[in-house]
C-alpha cells in the first residue's frame, strides 16, 4: 500500500524535453487491467498519431515511475488499484514539480459522485468513465489525443465535441 510517506521525490525529473513535444507523446496508463491496456493499445493504433502507451500496473509501480522516468505528457490514473488508492498516488504525483502541471485524469468504472468529487479535491484534471469496448476506447483515444496532446488521429478523423 502507497502511503503520503512513498510521495517523497529524491530526484526530479522534467517532462519532455522540447524537441519531442512535436512529435512523440506519451500517456502512463496507471491500471491493473490488461483488458483495458489491449483496448487502449489497439485504439492507439487505429488512431495512428504518434503516441506511445506506459502501463504501471499498481500505486507502486507509479510513485517509483515519476521518480525514475521522464514524466509523460498525460496520465490515466484508476481509483482502484491492487495496493492501494489511485487518490493517493494522484496526491503524490501533484507534490512533485513536474507533475504539477501534466494533465492527470482519474480514469475509472465508478460513476459514483463522491469519487469524482475526491478526484478534483486531489488535483485531477479530469475524471473520466471508462468507455466499453474497441469504439469506445478509439473515441476515447480520439478526444484525448486532441484536446490534451494537441496531435490528430489520422486512423479515427476528427474526434466529435
Amino acid at each position: 500500500m502507497v502511503s503520503m510517506a512513498a510521495c517523497r521525490f529524491s530526484r526530479i525529473r522534467y517532462a519532455t524535453p522540447p524537441e519531442q513535444f512535436l512529435t512523440q507523446r506519451v500517456i502512463l496508463l496507471v491500471d491493473d487491467s490488461s483488458a483495458v491496456e489491449h483496448l487502449l493499445r489497439a485504439a492507439l493504433k487505429k488512431c495512428g498519431a504518434p503516441i506511445d502507451l506506459h502501463v504501471k500496473r499498481t500505486a507502486e509501480e507509479a510513485v517509483r515511475h515519476a521518480v525514475d522516468a521522464p514524466a509523460p505528457d498525460l496520465i490515466l490514473l484508476d481509483i482502484s488499484l491492487p495496493d492501494g488508492n489511485g487518490l493517493v498516488v494522484l496526491r503524490c504525483l501533484r507534490l512533485h514539480p513536474p507533475y504539477q502541471d501534466i494533465p492527470i485524469l482519474m480514469f475509472s468504472s465508478s460513476h459514483a459522485d463522491a469519487d469524482m468529487q475526491r478526484a478534483r479535491a486531489q488535483g485531477a484534471t479530469a475524471y473520466l468513465i471508462k468507455p466499453v469496448g474497441l469504439a469506445g476506447y478509439s473515441s476515447l483515444i480520439g478526444q484525448l489525443a486532441e484536446r490534451w496532446l494537441c496531435v490528430q488521429c489520422a486512423g479515427l478523423g476528427t474526434p466529435e465535441q
